[in-house]
C-alpha cells in the first residue's frame, strides 16, 4: 500500500534505524554469506550474561536498539545479526536471485544461531572459564529459529541457558497459506524442486496491524531494508511448516527456562498456538505472559505496553542469570 504524498513528507517519529557498525570480527554463515551484525556491550568488562537476538522474516536487527540498551544497563552483553537475505545481510549463495527467501533445511538457521553464538563470545571476550550464562530472544520467525536452536544445542555442544520469544510463529495462519491440499503437494514438490520460487506470502495486508504503534508501521514501510512480500522458494515453505510441528511435538524435550510473550489477538500468530505450546511444557519450565494487543511487533507497539514487555524481559534474564552466577 502506498503512502500518500503528504505521510511521506511528515517527519517521522521514529527514526528508520542506521546500518550496523562492523563488528570487530565478521560473521559469516556456514555456508559463505557475509551476515550484519550489531553489538551492545555490557557496563562492566565481564558481562553477567550474553543475550543474541534473531529478528523474525523480513525484518532486521536495527529494530532491537531500546530492548539491548535496556539490557545492557544491566550488564548484560548483547548482540544480534540480520539473517541471510534479510536487512544488510547478503542472500544465501544458494538462492535463485537475491530477493528470494531460500534454505533446503532449516538446519541452516539453526546453524546460524550457533555460528552467531561463538562470534558473540569473540566480540564479548569471554572464555569457558568465565562460566557466562546465555541466552537467546527470538522474534516472530525469529522464535521458531532460538526454539529449533534450542532442540539442537546437545549436537553442537552449546551453551543455552534460557530462551526469550516474542510473537513467536510455531504455526503460520491459515490465511497465509494455499488450501491444505495444494500445501501438501508443495511439500511433495520440496523434494524434488527445493528452488522452486513460490508466489509472495502477502504480509503487506496485516502489515499497519502489527504495531500497536502506527508511527513504528510508518517508520518501517520507509525503511529500503524492510521486505513487506517474502518470496520463499518451496524448500524454505516446507523447512518452516515442517519444523513448527517438530517443536510442538519436541516441546518436552526442552529442559531450559522459556519465557514466551505474545499478543492475545496477534495479527499473524495465534496465541492459542503459543499457549498449547507453554502447557506442554509445563509451568516450572515455561512462562506465558499476555499482552491485550492484537499487535504482532511487541517492541514497537503503544509505549506502555513495550516498555511493559522490555522491562518484563529485562528483569527475567537478569534473574534467571543471577540464580545461576550464585
Amino acid at each position: 500500500m502506498p503512502t500518500s504524498p503528504t505521510m511521506q513528507s511528515r517527519p517521522l517519529k521514529f527514526p528508520i534505524p542506521a546500518p550496523p557498525i562492523p563488528s570487530k570480527t565478521q560473521l559469516v554463515s556456514p555456508r559463505g554469506a557475509k551476515l550484519a551484525t550489531r553489538v551492545w556491550p555490557s557496563i562492566n568488562k565481564v558481562p553477567s550474561a550474553l543475550c543474541l537476538l534473531v529478528h523474525g522474516g523480513g525484518w532486521h536487527s536495527g529494530y532491537f536498539e531500546t530492548l539491548a540498551t535496556s539490557l545492557t544497563k544491566r550488564n548484560i552483553f548483547v548482540a544480534a545479526y540480520d539473517q541471510p537475505g534479510d536487512g544488510y545481510s547478503e542472500p544465501e549463495p544458494d538462492a535463485p536471485s537475491p530477493t528470494v527467501k531460500h534454505v533446503r533445511s532449516f538446519d541452516w538457521f539453526v546453524e546460524d544461531v550457533f555460528e552467531a553464538l561463538e562470534w558473540m563470545k569473540q566480540e564479548a571476550d569471554t572464555t569457558k572459564s568465565d562460566n557466562v550464562p546465555v541466552y537467546l530472544f527470538g522474534e516472530s520467525f525469529g522464535g521458531l529459529v532460538v526454539l529449533g536452536a534450542a532442540l539442537e544445542k546437545g549436537l553442537y555442544k552449546s551453551r543455552i541457558d534460557g530462551l526469550v520469544i516474542s510473537g513467536g510463529v510455531i504455526h503460520i495462519k491459515d490465511e497465509f497459506l494455499p488450501p491444505k491440499p495444494i500445501v501438501t503437494l508443495l511439500l511433495l514438490l520440496s523434494k524434488y524442486y527445493p528452488k522452486l520460487t513460490m508466489p509472495s506470502t502477502d504480509f503487506e495486508s496485516t502489515f499497519d496491524e502489527a504495531f500497536g504503534d502506527k508511527e513504528w508501521a510508518r517508520t518501517s514501510r520507509q525503511d529500503p531494508k524492510i521486505v513487506m512480500r517474502i518470496q520463499p522458494t518451496l524448500g524454505s515453505v516446507a523447512a518452516t511448516l515442517g519444523t513448527g510441528q517438530l517443536v510442538m511435538a519436541r516441546a518436552q524435550e526442552l529442559a531450559i527456562p522459556i519465557l514466551a510473550i505474545h499478543g492475545k489477538n496477534d495479527c499473524r500468530a495465534d496465541c492459542s498456538n503459543m499457549q498449547q505450546f507453554v502447557d506442554k511444557l509445563g509451568p516450572e519450565t515455561a512462562k506465558l505472559k499476555i499482552v491485550d494487543t492484537n499487535g504482532h511487533q511487541l517492541l514497537q507497539d503503544q509505549p506502555e505496553v513495550t516498555k511493559e514487555i522490555i522491562d518484563t524481559i529485562t528483569d527475567w534474564i537478569v534473574t534467571q542469570a543471577r540464580a545461576l552466577n550464585g
